[in-house]
């Protein structure tokens, strides 16, 4: 006697008695046996064939799965280098951090600063002198760090942060950001176009640009150089570049969207700034526009070689793993806004932002 019922249990045909599981999924025109994982890099074994669930595309892995070095599943299937959000770190806005590879500083509102040098197992609060906000630091050497910020301020601490001396005020400026080709020479840029340099580590400073003497009217809000050239940024589009450290010329751009950091990689320049800008140069000459599909806007950038790391005003960190030309999204939750972004390594990166969030990879 022969059967002609056909009973469907979830995703299984059953007909007389025996089953037919699949054992293989066709996903576009490629076929896959099960337990296959995406081959594609940022997916990898976030994504799985399990004809049993779906014949027809990836099964996505649970978020948090371990899928390479410092990386976990996210939602959507995709493997990305996870942040984690650090304690000890209190509830002040951080604006910026930096360091060196056994030292990290982190600084904020209300002159308050931490140390770390422990890759952020634990932190030090540090007291800086006066009541402003500090917006930029930058590091020489362990121990050694150069904090800038609101009303002309510059701090220099020689022993790890157990003192500070406060260096003579540049200029009455807002200091948003502070970079040095060495212990001696350094630069720092804020409020009305300014840009100060020191060669005896800030004891004087000679000023390259003010609204005093015809420069640019706005405030420039990053600053980044090599032996090979510096280059400023800030409001409307501005990017100023010079070649002999002393004199700073604009940069013909076809944006006036403002601009907030700017960072060498070794392989390019690249600038950042609101609704997701991102400008690159390979050549310090021509600058192009990227396409991305970040739309935030963006407070800081860093990297090295091909690798590169935007922080955003959103909470999020976008990586390029292949010299700006492609994107993705990184776990970064726990911050409202971010706004700086940095590392002594790929491996050792840092994010900061509102609310006392730190966050560290892996």
């Amino acid at each position: 006697m022969g059967c002609n019922r056909l009973i469907v249990v979830g995703l299984l045909a059953v007909s007389c008695g025996t089953s037919s599981v699949p054992t293989e999924c066709t996903i576009g025109a490629t076929t896959y046996k099960a337990e296959a994982t995406n081959p594609a890099p940022e997916f990898g074994v976030c994504q799985v064939c399990t004809p049993t669930l779906n014949a027809n595309g990836w099964t996505n892995a649970k978020v948090g799965t371990t899928c390479g070095m410092s990386q976990v599943c996210l939602s959507g299937g995709r493997c990305a280098r996870a942040f984690r959000k650090l304690s000890g770190t209190g509830t002040s806005t951080w604006y910026d951090v930096g360091g060196t590879a056994g030292e990290v500083w982190v600084v904020g509102s209300a002159s308050r600063a931490l140390k770390s040098t422990d890759q952020g197992a634990t932190w030090s609060a540090v007291s800086l002198p006066g009541l402003s906000t500090r917006y930029g630091v930058w590091s020489p050497s362990a121990g050694h760090a150069f904090i800038v910020g609101a009303g002309g301020t510059v701090l220099e601490t020689t022993n790890g942060g157990e003192s500070f001396t406060q260096l003579p005020a540049p200029m009455f400026k807002v200091l948003k950001a502070v970079w040095g080709s060495s212990a001696s020479e350094l630069f720092v840029v804020g409020t009305d176009g300014f840009i100060g340099k020191s060669t005896n580590a800030g004891q004087a400073w000679t000023t390259l640009r003010s609204s005093s003497d015809g420069g640019v009217q706005l405030t420039l809000n990053g600053i980044w150089g090599d032996a090979s050239g510096i280059f400023v940024v800030g409001d409307t589009g501005t990017i100023l570049r010079s070649t002999n450290r002393m004199t700073f010329d604009r940069v013909a751009l076809s944006t006036t969207i403002p601009l907030a950091a700017v960072y060498g990689t070794g392989q390019s320049v690249f600038a950042v700034g609101s609704a997701g800008t991102i400008l690159r140069t390979k050549d310090r000459e021509k600058w192009d526009l990227l396409t991305t599909p970040i739309r935030q806007d963006l407070t800081d950038v860093w990297g090295v070689g091909s690798e590169v790391f935007v922080s955003t005003q959103q909470g999020l960190v976008y990586r390029s793993a292949d010299d700006g030309a492609t994107w993705a999204e990184l776990s970064s939750a726990g911050a409202q806004t971010l706004y700086g972004v940095w590392g002594s390594s790929t491996d050792d990166l840092y994010a900061v932002g509102s609310s006392g969030v730190v966050l560290r990879t892996p």
